[in-house]
This record gives structure tokens, sequence and C-alpha cells, in this order.
């Protein structure tokens, strides 16, 4: 599908300012807080659902783009007959790239009215099955090339529906809900897709940094219809998708075949199991991670079924014959009536490696426990259970409603109380916390705001941005910020309270130091378990000079009392700047609980992207890495669970991509890093034969050689010791 090319020079961005000034009240300008409303004019798409508002929101969706604004649907119906599509671009600016021009689709998400995208009844298009037509598509163009139509899902970055509704109609067979390959940065969140009638609700999905929180599908033949053609199949590698609720579906809730393991986590499932269909011939690509979830079978199926393996955790399943079942060896019986409550189920399917370095071996996953191999399905299950409560979904997901501009008592730092001005020159310190003192929740529209010392958030304070690349906040230049200028004593650009009890909330915003300053990071982290991270983007920029200062530091650092649920934390700029002790995050002497649902981190010249030092309680809902150097090093952990590992990091010889030193009660599930042909080039280097890196690298103590996996062994599971259920039950 075509899209408008975007705008040269700035006519495009002057337009859309001059054109769509006040929001529906005729009250403050919603395109000074980064939003383009598209129900005023020259959209005038109408909310009540009478007239067609294709059109107006195809142009309103394509012009916010260039702008680099929020399309903005206020509560309503909005009726459509055709695809809404947002591509990605490259936009010719000067001053921008394509990956800063993002298209995004935004509600009301404060428990008033919903915005809703209503399809017509038998809309031309959506009648056949064999061709699955969207009612939203969100793509990028394959970069470097301006003309081209090819999409290009690896460079779809920062691409965001959230808060949309979508009803599919009747006599529309065909209709999916929303068709969204993308990766950092993109997400679907909190939507809600009627689909009786129609082919699936989610059709391609965001991963890589990316991710699907808070969506329900009712009705259809599929939930999920996670499948795809060729090289790039039906998701970006390591898909995550959490709180998620299905209903009714007739085929199955999910239809499985993209790259690298899928992790599902807080799901509550009513109908269809769960499938995953990739190729034995690509052994990194198809295994299902399910954890802290609920299946009611409905369909005479089994729940979960995979070519590949499987693992499931304090998982529930109703009505099913077959429980879970893992290539053609390990089966899993269930109970056809009433519940059963699997603790652990981790089996290992057969699958053939590639001929070019480990001649087409056809062999089984490896499954590990406490450092040995176990050659069979580990299983710990219970028949008979009350079935779980509420609260085995909502340690999942964040407050409903999440904080806003639209909250009641929010603050705007740019009220004329606080004056900031977010014009990328002007100190704004002073009016930011002087916000932040006396609200709880406030506002950051969009612009890049200065500051010249660390802005301090409390307890209770909700700091929310417009988007994580329209939001911005940075420092100014050393000279004119003493705070940012020792590099013995290193500053973030926002720190936290150290409180177990604090109800922080940071989300949409970038936290960006450019150009890199060795005294100067972007976040401390000391909230604890009730707090929430959410879209946020920390950043350094491209190192700009030769004799730029090497960097020391992490760009994020979690430590005292830091916890909570952190999601979409997306690090994947080249900077060239990192000196071997920086860390893109690492989490230091913490032991409240701390979930990521999706952590990515690559591309930085260090010995380890990311590092838990003495730290207990976390778990990992899907991690990314790319690069030559270790993307993980735990370091006298406890209670720690990954779940699902992918992408092309190929690490240097003699380099693990994980490595564990002096750590018990941990648990590393679906660990499948995608294997490149050599030489094949990268932004850090070239591919190495697996043969000659690790997959793993785990010593028990100092005095202990340790265990290793190289990269030709996929590893499916590797348990030591009893990591607990739960990730949100302190030990």
């Amino acid at each position: 599908m075509r899209a408008g090319r975007g705008a040269r020079g700035t006519s495009g961005e002057t337009a859309v300012l001059e054109r769509n000034e006040r929001d529906a009240t005729g009250g403050l300008s919603l395109r000074a807080d980064g939003y383009l409303d598209v129900t005023q004019a020259p959209y005038g798409a109408d909310p009540t659902g009478v007239a067609d508002a294709t059109d107006a929101l195809r142009r309103a969706i394509r012009d916010a783009r260039d702008a680099r604004l929020v399309t903005w649907l206020p509560g309503g119906r909005y009726k459509v007959s055709g695809t809404l599509v947002g591509v990605q671009g490259p936009v010719s600016r000067r001053d921008g790239r394509p990956f800063d021009y993002p298209c995004t689709l935004m509600g009301p998400g404060d428990g008033g009215p919903r915005a809703t995208l209503v399809l017509a009844d038998r809309a031309p298009g959506f009648g056949d099955t064999r061709r699955p037509k969207p009612v939203v598509h969100f793509w990028a163009r394959k970069l470097g090339d301006p003309d081209s139509d090819e999409p290009q899902p690896s460079v779809s970055f920062n691409q965001m529906i959230v808060d949309i509704d979508i009803e599919l109609g009747t006599g529309n067979p065909g209709a999916v809900g929303i068709h969204h390959q993308a990766a950092q940065g993109s997400v679907i969140e909190d939507v809600t897709i009627r689909a009786t009638g129609a082919f699936a609700g989610l059709q391609r999905a965001p991963g890589s940094g990316g991710g699907v929180h808070g969506l329900t599908v009712l009705g259809g033949r599929y939930g999920l219809h996670l499948v795809g053609p060729a090289f790039w199949r039906g998701a970006q590698p390591v898909p995550v998708v959490s709180g998620l609720v299905l209903r009714g579906q007739s085929h199955a809730a999910i239809l499985y075949n993209g790259r690298g393991p899928l992790t599902i986590v807080g799901a509550d499932i009513d109908g269809a199991g769960i499938r995953s269909v990739a190729s034995p011939q690509r052994p990194w690509d198809g295994a299902l991670s399910v954890v802290d979830s609920v299946l009611k079978l409905r369909v005479e199926q089994p729940a979960i079924a995979s070519t590949h393996s499987v693992v499931l955790r304090n998982v529930f399943v109703r009505n099913a014959r077959v429980a879970a079942r893992a290539g053609e060896r390990w089966e899993l019986a269930g109970v056809h009536e009433g519940w059963l409550h699997v603790a652990e189920y981790a089996a290992p399917a057969v699958v053939r490696y590639p001929e070019r370095w480990m001649h087409g071996i056809q062999r089984q996953d490896e499954l590990w426990i406490d450092r040995k191999p176990h050659p069979r399905a580990a299983v710990c299950a219970t028949a008979g259970v009350e079935p779980p409560g509420a609260s085995l979904f909502s340690r999942h997901r964040w407050p409903r409603p999440f904080p806003s501009r639209l909250s009641f008592g929010a603050a705007t730092v740019r009220d004329a109380r606080y004056g900031a001005k977010g014009d990328g020159r002007t100190d704004d310190t002073a009016a930011i916390q002087k916000a932040i003192d006396e609200h709880e929740i406030v506002f950051l529209p969009k612009g890049e705001y200065k500051i010249s010392a660390p802005i301090r958030l409390h307890a209770k304070t909700r700091l929310v941005g417009a988007g994580e690349v329209f939001s911005t906040i940075s420092p100014l230049p050393r000279d004119d910020a003493p705070a940012f200028s020792d590099v013995n004593k290193p500053r973030p650009l926002i720190e936290t309270a150290d409180d177990p009890a604090a109800e922080t909330v940071l989300a949409f915003l970038e936290l960006r130091v450019s150009p890199p300053n060795p005294a100067v990071y972007a976040l401390r982290w000391r909230a604890g378990r009730r707090s929430v991270v959410r879209n946020v983007l920390p950043r350094y920029g491209t190192r700009t000079t030769a004799w730029q200062p090497t960097l020391s530091i992490p760009l994020v650092r979690i430590e005292g009392s830091g916890g909570g649920r952190w999601y979409n934390l997306p690090q994947h700029e080249v900077c060239a700047a990192e000196g071997p002790s920086f860390r893109n995050v690492r989490v230091e002497g913490t032991c409240e609980p701390l979930a990521f649902y999706m952590l990515n981190a690559e591309h930085k010249r260090c010995s380890a992207m990311l590092e838990f030092r003495n730290a207990r309680n976390i778990d990992v809902y899907s991690l990314k890495g790319e690069g030559d150097f270790t993307v993980l090093w735990m370091d006298g952990c406890r209670n720690v669970r990954l779940f699902g590992y992918g992408g092309n990091g190929m690490p240097q010889p003699g380099w693990a991509l994980i490595r564990c030193e002096d750590c018990t009660d941990f648990l590393l599930a679906n660990l499948a890093p995608e294997h490149k042909p050599g030489p094949w080039v990268g932004p850090m280097g070239c591919a190495i034969a697996p043969e000659r890196w690790f997959i793993l690298s785990d010593r028990p103590d100092a005095s202990e050689q340790p265990f290793r996996l190289t990269g030709a062994e996929q590893a499916a599971y590797w348990r030591v010791g009893q990591p607990r259920t739960n990730a949100n039950e302190r030990e």
C-alpha cells in the first residue's frame, strides 16, 4: 500500500501547525502539547459514526507524522471503510531521521469515552479469508530507498497504537484489526478488538524492543495471527505479549511462526489454544514461553502445542485433553473436566541445524537442571485445583486509568505558573521541578527540555510525556551545567526517591545524553515494586568527535529500593564511545520485585551491555541482543528468571552472550540466538562460527570452571535451584 512520502523541508510541519490549532472545546492548543486532533479542520473526522472518516484519518496520520505529532482521536466512534495506513520514512529533512518521524494513533485512556474505529459492514476488500486485510496497517519503507514500497519491519521504530478500540463489523470474514510488525519502541497497548465473524484481531506483531501489552480480542478465527512468509515471518525477534485477553476464537487463540521465541505473560484465554508452527529447519524460531496465564478450552485441541520447545510456569489449564505438546515427543496430559495447574513444564523439540556450520545436524534442544543434562521433559503439574484469582493478571499490568495530560489534577510544565519552554535552549530545570513538587501528575508536552541539574521525582510522582521521541529531557552543555561537569561524580537526568512503597511512574519520554558526556547519565531508579516505567527511551547520541571522552558509567542505574514493572526498554543505537565498564542498564544490590517486559540492548562496545549484580527477584520477559560482546552478565544474583532470548548477537571467540557467576535459584528459558551466515557484516563486525562462542557461561563460584554451551547449542531450559514461581512475590 502506498502512502504520502513525507514533508520536504519544513512545509509539512508548518502547514499542520497553522491549521490544527485547538481542541474540540476551543481551549488550549493541542498542537502545543504535541497532538493533532482528527476532528478539527482541515480533517473533520466524524466522531459520531455517521459519516465515513477513512480519508480524513488517512490524511491526519500522514500529516501528524510529517509534523512529528501524535494522531489524536477524541472519544467517539469513527466509521471506516478501508485500511488506515501509517508508513514511516524516509522523510527528507536536514535535522531529522526517518526513525524520528513515526506514525501514531492514540485515544483517551483516562476512563472516559473510548476512541473506536468501526469497520463498515460488508466493506469492500474485507471479505476474503485467503487475503486478510487490516483496518490499521503500520509499516516502514526499506531503509535507504525512499521510493520503495517494500516493507522493512526491522526499521519500523517508535510507531504506537495506544488506547484505540476497533470493531470489525459484520460481513467482513477477511478483516483484521491491526497489522503492525515492527521493532524498537513500536507498541500496541490497551487496545480492544471486537472480531466476531472476522479473521483475526492482530496480524503480525512488534518485537526487538517493542511489544504488545493490554490487548483484548473478542471473537474471530484467530486472536493473534502471527504468521508470515519468507524472511520476516510473523513477528520481529523475541516478541512479548503481556496482559492479554482472548475470548471465543474458533481456530486458534494464537498462531505463531515468528522470529525467535514468543513469550506470553499474564494471559487470560477462553476458547481455542496456542499453536506455534515454525519450521523445524529454523532452530531459533517458534519456541513458546507461557507464564502466569489461564487457558480454558472450548474446542477439541491441545491447549498449547509447538513444533519447537515449550516452557510453562504457573499456568492453569481447563477442559483440555492435552495441556501441552512440544514437537512430536513430549506431551503433557490435561484434565478433560476441571483445572490442571502447571507449576513447571519444560519440553524440548527436535530441530535441524544449518548445513553451513553444523552439517545439517538434527537433534533435540538442550534441557539442563542444576547444571546437569536433563534428557526428558521437566514436569510439575497438579490436577483438581481451584481456579486462580485476579491477581494472576493484575501483577503484570500497569495501573488503570494510566496517568496522562487528561488526568484530574495534572499539571503541564508549560503552564504560566511554571513557564518551561521546551525549546532546546532554555534551562527548564526549575520549572519542571516546581511542577513536580506541587503536583503528583505532571505532563511534558512535545519539546526538548534542557536541564542543568537532576530532576527529582517523589514517591507518588507520575511524569508523563507525549511520546518517547516527542518529549525529550537532555542536559545543557557542561559549561552551563555545573552539576553535570564532574566525571568523578556523575549525575542522572532523572532520579527517584529511595522508597520501596513508591508508586512513581515515568512514561512516554526520551532521556537523551547527547553529545555523550561522561559526567551525566539518563536515569537513577530507586522506586519499589509498585512503580512503572513505560515507553521510556534512554539514549546516547553518536560520538561527535574523535577525542570524545570514553563513557564508563551505566546509562540506567537501578539500585537501592529500585524495582517495579518496566515496559519496552529499547537501547539499540551505535555510540562507539563506550569503555569496558559502560552498561546500558545496571541493576545492583536490589531485592524489590523488578520485571522487564521486553529488554533490548545492542551495539555497545563494553564487557557487558546489561549487568545484574548482587540483585534478587528479577524477571525478564523477552530479551533481544545484538553485537559482538556479552549481552547480560549476572554476578551474585538470586531469584532471576529470563523467558526468551533472541536476536543476531554473535560475540567474539571465547565470549558468552549470557554470563553467570556465583548465582543460584535462577532460570533461563528458550535461549535461541539467530545465526547469520558468514561473513555477515553488521554494525559491530562479522559473524563468527557458533562453535567458537558461547550462548551461556555459568560459573558457580570462583573456585570452579564454568559450565558452557556453545553457540551451536540452543538451550530450551537452564534451571539452577528453585527460582520462585511468582516474580512479584518477595522471597
